[in-house]
């Protein structure tokens, strides 16, 4: 739903399941709108006898979050300043930096448990923050034959190929642990590049673009891995707010009754955001299309988001808590 900031509202999608698409342009929901307890990812794995902690290597005041991640019920959580000292590249924790205390977090909350007891760890990394003009960082990806014309991309693409070799290792570490480990990668928004990159990429001017052509700067990627093996397949096209009933899936654990409302929705909407909504058969319409807002389940959707945000004297726990058969 956002690009070039405002993660905290991708965070929001994931790990309540709501969308964007219903909230005021330009709010954030961390900020505005979460002010009591509320059903969410956390709560689901927690019924499932999961510890629950977030890590984040930046400053613990951004976006309100140590609030709302209370009012989530995670039981730990960790920011830069929970450290001592940390490692940075343009003034942001290293990825590198962040899979080191990740995985010794794994460890300790391990170490802390029976073995029937499962670890929830949501973490945030910061090292490719925006924006991406720092001088003293050398960049060493290009985009070839227009070297040096995009200095903002190619700041990015580098730290972007740092990663990839971090989290390569990464998962080397989790394939020799004997537990089940299911990891979930999402990019919570795509970067801020040159106009002029854009040009390229679409292969034409970009200042007025149709909704499926605009749409393409709100995609990223996502992919779940387990060091148990999964079977491989493309699930093709996405929101946020669906990755957490997939995650939950992938897991073999049972949902909610909200978890269950929005997987049934996704096979009729499987991509909502705060831009537009996609159908099952790849139609893309505006958020005030009739098409969309005529919608029953879309409309049930609505009231439900609306119930959990602003009707606290009326909030329907049950419907975000398990049940012994919650379909």
């Amino acid at each position: 739903s956002v690009i070039g900031g405002n993660t905290a509202n991708s965070e929001y999608e994931f790990l309540t399941g709501d969308t964007c698409a219903f909230l005021p342009t330009g709010s954030v929901a961390y900020q505005t709108y979460i002010n009591y307890p509320v059903g969410t990812l956390v709560s689901t794995l927690k019924g499932h006898g999961y510890s629950s902690a977030m890590f984040h290597p930046h400053w613990s005041t951004g976006w309100n979050r140590m609030q709302v991640y209370g009012l989530f019920g995670f039981d730990r959580t960790l920011w830069r300043d929970s450290f001592a000292s940390t490692s940075t590249l343009r003034g942001y924790t290293t990825d590198r930096w962040d899979y080191e205390k990740l995985i010794e977090l794994y460890e300790e909350q391990r170490a802390a448990q029976s073995d029937d007891e499962g670890v929830f760890i949501f973490n945030i990394t910061m090292q490719n923050h925006g924006g991406y003009t720092n001088s003293s960082f050398e960049s060493d990806v290009h985009v070839a034959g227009y070297e040096g014309r995009f200095p903002v991309t190619e700041q990015y693409l580098s730290l972007i190929k740092l990663t990839n070799e971090e989290t390569r290792s990464l998962i080397d570490y989790f394939r020799g642990v004997d537990r089940e480990v299911i990891i979930l990668f999402f990019g919570d928004h795509q970067p801020k590049l040159e106009k002029q990159f854009y040009d390229l990429v679409y292969g034409h001017d970009t200042t007025n673009l149709q909704l499926s052509e605009f749409q393409r700067q709100y995609i990223t990627p996502f992919y779940i891995w387990s060091n148990k093996g999964l079977e491989a397949r493309d699930e093709g096209y996405t929101s946020i707010n669906y990755l957490s009933q997939l995650l939950l899936e992938t897991a073999g654990l049972e949902n909610t009754p909200y978890g269950y409302f929005l997987s049934d929705l996704q096979e009729e909407w499987p991509v909502i955001n705060a831009n537009g909504a996609m159908d099952s058969e790849g139609n893309w319409y505006y958020l005030s299309d009739e098409e969309f807002t005529g919608d029953p389940q879309i409309g049930t959707y609505r009231i439900l988001q609306y119930n959990r945000l602003f009707d606290p004297s009326e909030y329907r726990d049950e419907l975000y808590q398990l049940t012994l058969s919650s379909r």
